[in-house]
């Protein structure tokens, strides 16, 4: 057998199992078993409502069978009538079952004017319920909210198994197909003929084209909408980032209609996935495979409906290409880091920190990394030099140009969000506030309204109360405070926020999806509000049958959120496709990686709803390392470079 073949396999099964474990790690709702702790009882105790005319108690007949299959002990005012446990004499009457709440984790119970009053309860803690109704109904009561829960970890064992396997072999033969050669980047290779180029625009504007016209003049979101009505009016406001609003305005003066924008931000897309697929090209990727990324990579679902989308995100999104590409050219000519690549770095980190707020975090970061992959001397100061250009641009926007441009700044409350969903965490679990904390807490909402209205995963229905928008004028001369209370509860309920931020940031690292759970991937029309209507904003597609089509792709498929859809899966392919491409070069190429991650990390603290597009970046990224470690696998290659990898290895 091929000596190269065994260590590659080698490789691969050792690098598939650790890929499969970050699998199962990232796959937490298919997996976490958790059971009772101790056995559920269920007590007719005999006592009803004075209204009510008996004591009855009626469950659920596919609650009973469940019950019953676990029962441990059933005292005989236990009875079975039309397949439901029901009892109605000899009460008080018991009832224990080792019941499962995996499959389902509620109980139900019949209420009517006949109904008395029931206890449920694991040990001593449980719920008292009085079933009384005057009208026939039911009710539910969730067992999970009461039982105490222990993890099983034979039962975790086993769920893991399957999924761990599945992965396995599909991470093996993925390695090894990544892996089956190796290619050394030339300094000077070719980038492609003139067809490959044509192919690879005229394959982008093509898909986006006809999507457009589908969703003729463009889709719009109520935060394009808002946008939009700035660039209408002239009254610009920095919750948008303004040159991201000049740059809608260059389209706005050729034409003033969506759509002149939308084609603008569609060459601007194109544009940098020509520049990036080119450059696949010049490390040496074969051509069939990038022609044929260049055409699925526009057909992808999310891609194509973003990018007819008027939304900031998509020029920001050019950038991190343009960042990534220009990162994979310096490290395929020798990290030389010329003037002229390191101005053309320094544009596009400009294009990132313009387009939007966590732009700065990208860029600095990411100059940071390339700073220390710099040989010293001179090169290492034209880096330093190329960072402190970007903080300093980003200052000169945020106070010169705004003023200037005469730009009103965010609203005052918005520089809360984040420490109000915090709060609203804190408050949920039940910490303990000092009266002066409470009382400011309370001066927004009383802490019922609090608890009711925090969602971990989004901070709207908390942020947007009808009661808390009267108190916004309030709320933003108290942001010093709540960010600072936001922070005193961070440090003293570590666990608190750590569970809260593990599920706001279940976009980023969760790979498995629940059934009651949809992606946001885009408005799919122009959002109706009253500012659209007042703007004349309009949708009439130009092509009805193709919008029906992806309509129904995107409601069946696209917005289900599953492992399929979800952003995590397709992280966890870019990181293995990035494996395979830095081994095969140096460490300095995972600068092609550090804006997907830079990325990925700004929005770990700044998150505050599960909204697609702000992950949008790094997916496509991911996409884009995926297709050049597939096009490296089948590129050019020559017998030195496999006898030097087999040597490398021996040795």
């Amino acid at each position: 057998m091929n000596k190269l073949f065994v260590l590659s396999a080698v490789k691969a099964g050792i690098m598939s199992a650790l890929f499969s474990l970050l699998f199962v790690i990232m796959l937490p709702v298919s997996f976490s078993e958790e059971e009772a702790a101790t056995d559920l009882t269920i007590v007719a105790t005999g006592e009803h409502n004075p209204d009510a005319k008996s004591a009855e108690v009626w469950i659920r007949a596919t609650d009973s069978e469940r019950l019953e299959a676990k029962i441990v002990r059933k005292d005989p005012g236990w009875e079975t009538k039309y397949n439901s446990l029901v009892s109605f004499r000899n009460q008080p009457a018991v009832m224990q079952s080792a019941l499962a709440l995996k499959s389902d984790k509620f109980l139900r119970f019949a209420t009517s004017e006949y109904s008395g009053i029931v206890e449920v309860k694991y040990g001593q803690v449980g719920h008292r319920i009085d079933l009384y109704s005057p009208n026939q109904g039911m009710i539910e009561v969730d067992l999970r909210k009461i039982a105490p829960m222990q993890l099983s970890l034979w039962a975790n064992a086993i769920s893991a198994a399957k999924p761990f396997g599945i992965a396995f072999v599909a991470f093996f033969i993925l390695l090894l197909v990544l892996g089956r050669r190796a290619v050394s980047p030339a300094s000077r290779a070719s980038s492609g003929s003139a067809w490959m180029h044509a192919w690879i625009v005229l394959s982008s504007l093509t898909v986006y084209g006809l999507v457009l016209a589908a969703y003729w003049p463009g889709q719009m979101s109520p935060d394009s909408i808002n946008q939009w009505g700035q660039i209408v009016s002239g009254q610009y406001n920095d919750s948008h980032p303004i040159l991201s609003t000049q740059l809608y305005k260059l389209a706005f003066d050729v034409y003033p209609q969506p759509q002149s924008a939308v084609i603008l931000q569609i060459l601007i897309f194109t544009s940098a996935t020509w520049f990036f697929f080119k450059e696949c090209l010049a490390w040496g990727a074969s051509p069939r495979v990038i022609a044929l990324a260049a055409l699925l990579f526009p057909l992808f679902p999310a891609t194509f409906l973003i990018v007819t989308t008027l939304w900031k995100d998509v020029p920001f999104t050019a950038g991190v290409i343009l960042l990534s590409a220009l990162a994979a050219r310096e490290v395929r000519r020798g990290m030389t880091l010329r003037l002229d690549s390191l101005f053309l770095m320094g544009m596009a980190g400009v294009l990132i920190i313009a387009m939007r707020h966590n732009g700065i975090l990208i860029s600095v970061i990411f100059f940071a990394a390339l700073l220390f992959f710099a040989k010293a001397g001179q090169t290492r100061l034209r880096v330093g030099v190329t960072l402190i250009s970007q903080i300093a641009i980003f200052l000169m926007i945020k106070t010169l140009l705004l003023t200037v441009l005469n730009v009103s700044p965010i609203l005052p409350q918005y520089r809360a969000i984040v420490a109000m969903h915090v709060l609203g965490s804190m408050e949920t679990a039940g910490v303990e506030w000092e009266s002066d904390d409470r009382q400011l807490l309370e001066r927004l909402l009383p802490a019922q309204e609090w608890r009711e209205n925090y969602k971990c995963e989004s901070v709207v229905p908390l942020f947007w109360h009808p009661e808390l928008r009267k108190e916004w004028s309030f709320l933003g001369e108290h942001t010093s405070e709540l960010n600072s209370l936001a922070l005193k509860a961070i440090w003293n309920y570590p666990l608190v926020f750590l569970k809260h931020q593990t599920c706001v940031t279940g976009l980023i690292w969760r790979i498995g999806g629940r059934d009651d759970e949809w992606l946001s991937i885009s408005p799919a029309e122009i959002t109706s509000m009253p500012e659209q209507r007042e703007l004349g904003l309009q949708s009439h597609s130009l092509l009805p049958a193709l919008k029906s089509r992806i309509d129904e792709l995107n409601q069946n498929f696209v917005q289900r959120s599953t492992v399929y859809t979800r952003p995590a899966l397709y992280t966890l392919i870019g990181l293995i496709s990035m494996c395979i491409i830095a081994i095969r070069s140096q460490p300095a190429v995972w600068l092609l990686f550090a804006p997907l991650l830079c990325n990925l990390m700004s929005l770990t603290l700044l998150m505050g709803a599960q909204d697609y597009r702000y992950l949008w970046p790094s997916v496509v990224m991911s996409l884009l390392v995926f297709f050049m470690a597939l096009g490296l696998s089948f590129g050019r290659n020559g017998t030195a470079e496999k006898n030097e990898l087999l040597n490398a290895h021996v040795s």
